[in-house]
């Protein structure tokens, strides 16, 4: 679902707008574990997604003008980069090492003077349920 035409902030618009947990802990953990999701939540991500693919076509095509900020479509922003990043680690490599390499990268985030993900620091500290 997610790629460089559906930022994470697009994601998270959608959850929002279909009653879905849209903090971004639960959306990463969605992305990340779907599996592990409740049934009826499992389905109503299926449904989701189904519902929403026409517009990875439509954004990925829109014209914006120069210098116009586009909250949906900024594919540089850094927690959009590290759901890319982990997505493909968990295609490549496995869920135990993307959540491994996550852990890592979050450990080294909180160490910084301004973090980049704080808003998901709590990833490994919300129970399954969450999701």
């Amino acid at each position: 679902m997610m790629n460089f035409e559906i930022t994470f902030a697009g994601v998270a618009s959608w959850f929002q707008s279909e009653g879905l947990p849209h903090d971004d802990n639960s959306i990463l953990r969605a992305l990340l574990l779907s599996e592990e999701l409740p049934e009826d939540v499992q389905e109503q991500f299926f449904h989701l997604l189904i519902d929403r693919y026409e517009n990875i076509n439509f954004q990925s095509h829109r014209n914006f003008d120069e210098g116009v900020a586009d909250h949906y479509c900024d594919v540089t922003k850094p927690l959009h980069q590290l759901s890319l990043r982990f997505l493909k680690d968990r295609e490549l490599h496995g869920l135990d090492e993307a959540l491994i390499n996550l852990g890592l990268e979050l450990a080294q985030d909180k160490q910084r003077e301004a973090p980049f993900y704080e808003s998901i620091h709590a990833f490994f500290g919300q129970g399954e349920s969450n999701g």
